[in-house]
């Protein structure tokens, strides 16, 4: 998403993040960040998470992932700045969690994915695209049902 303000601005300042989709990447692992910029000569380059916990002033700097016990979505932001003029790009970084999880609340629509050392399912999935990844096991319980949807199950994910 690129934002403009040209109320206070006289150049066309762009701002942009390559990767420029949406990026999913394993606990502690790193992941190269490149920003650009056109419309101005010599802009400053300010990255910044949420949730906290990345920042960054160089123009292409490495997001490396926290730990995270569950999967977590982290929005990264790159402010280009020259004079009084600013744009900004984002970009979702899905950080995929180490911890065990339990899912029992159904899910009925949209696209999920957990992740997890171990995943243990006793819930009802339709019409929706689920993922379940785990470095260890995933134990479909009875009670587990996927119907009228996309359903897939890895072993062997982030380690």
């Amino acid at each position: 998403m690129i934002t403009l303000d040209p109320s206070t601005c006289s150049l066309n300042l762009t701002a942009a993040i390559t990767p420029n989709t949406p990026q999913t990447v394993c606990s502690g692992a790193s992941l190269t960040l490149n920003g650009s910029s056109t419309g101005g000569t010599s802009p400053t380059y300010t990255w910044s998470s949420a949730p906290a916990g990345f920042s960054s002033s160089q123009q292409n700097p490495t997001f490396t992932a926290p730990t995270v016990s569950n999967t977590t979505n982290y929005t990264v932001t790159l402010t280009v700045t020259e004079g009084s003029c600013s744009a900004t790009a984002t970009l979702v970084v899905t950080v995929n969690g180490t911890g065990p999880v339990t899912i029992t609340t159904p899910i009925t629509s949209g696209t999920v994915t957990y992740s997890g050392s171990t995943i243990t399912a006793t819930n009802q999935i339709s019409n929706a695209n689920v993922e379940y990844i785990a470095t260890q096991s995933v134990l479909l319980n009875p009670g587990f049902s996927a119907t009228g949807n996309t359903f897939k199950a890895y072993i062997g994910g982030c380690n």
